[in-house]
């Protein structure tokens, strides 16, 4: 079951929750023009600073850029997020309000490394598409 947040009470998108009470928080970042490639404000690279428990926290990154084929959408647990963010950045991150969750670039500073992951390989990002089981509720049967 789930029901869209309106407003800015709890700063999540959507709430997910199943019959016995386990509840997921979810964000929703789309992108139609980079490929693979999300903003995100900088609270994503401190997701302890909420007081939602992290372990019921998700970012779900929906990549609309595939020509003639459906989305791909990424389900992330926050701590993830946070962990290619500060993978990318080398936790030196802009003074910038948003960041940029990019799955296909090396950490600055290395893109010319051959050995170096890119951030998608360093979280495992394939591990996460449409990974809706990892939000730890039951789904509605009918």
């Amino acid at each position: 079951m789930t029901a869209l947040q309106w407003g800015n009470v709890i700063s999540y998108d959507i709430l997910v929750f199943d019959k016995r009470g386990r509840s997921a928080f979810i964000e929703v970042k789309g992108t139609a023009s980079y490929n693979r490639r999300w903003v995100l404000q900088q609270k994503y690279a401190q997701p302890a600073s909420d007081s939602i428990p992290l372990d019921r926290r998700f970012v779900c990154c929906v990549d609309l850029t595939p020509v003639d084929q459906e989305p791909v959408v990424y389900v992330f647990p926050a701590q993830v997020v946070a962990e290619g963010l500060h993978y990318f950045f080398s936790s030196r991150f802009p003074r910038s309000p948003s960041y940029h969750l990019s799955l296909d670039f090396k950490p600055s500073g290395k893109t010319r490394v051959p050995w170096v992951k890119t951030v998608g390989e360093y979280i495992n990002a394939s591990k996460y598409i449409e990974a809706w089981d990892d939000l730890g509720v039951e789904p509605v049967r009918a």
